[in-house]
């Protein structure tokens, strides 16, 4: 390992990725497999928040329910999006997390909502960090015409 590379919370290497790479990428995807490309785009933003909530449990070690407020934080520095919740029951394990600049919404034009890496990133970060298999929904997406992406999330 080189001293510039960039590394994550989990020891691994990072790079990182402009928005447009990124919406490009996910683009590419669906213009080959169609419909297949959503369930891979889900599957790896949920993969990928999975391993995040393992680093972030690693360093806090102790109750993650104190943190899980300052998580929108995360998203902002990362560049996902400027990430805030709306609503946070931490007894009925139900949240609701709005996004606005989104990197996968943002400058996108959609019939549909199109989230597909951060529903799975958060749905995955989420499962992870509480320890119970939650689900996401994505109830407004920029790219239909909303101001900003939201999502629901809720014990499954």
């Amino acid at each position: 390992r080189r001293s510039s590379d960039l590394m994550s919370t989990t020891g691994s290497r990072m790079m990182l990725i402009t928005q447009d790479s990124f919406q490009r990428m996910i683009a590419a995807m669906d213009s080959v497999l169609g419909s297949g490309a959503k369930v891979i785009t889900f599957n790896e933003g949920s993969a990928m928040g999975s391993i995040y909530a393992g680093g972030l449990r690693r360093l806090i070690q102790g109750d993650v329910r104190r943190f899980i407020g300052e998580l929108g934080k995360l998203y902002s520095a990362t560049g996902i999006g400027i990430a805030e919740f709306v609503e946070m029951n931490l007894d009925d394990l139900h949240f609701v997390v709005r996004i606005t600049d989104s990197i996968e919404c943002q400058g996108k034009d959609s019939d549909e909502h199109i989230s597909q890496w951060i529903r799975g990133h958060l749905m995955g970060a989420a499962s992870g960090l509480l320890g119970v298999q939650m689900e996401c929904i994505e109830t407004k997406c920029i790219a239909t015409g909303d101001p900003y992406c939201e999502f629901e999330l809720s014990k499954s």
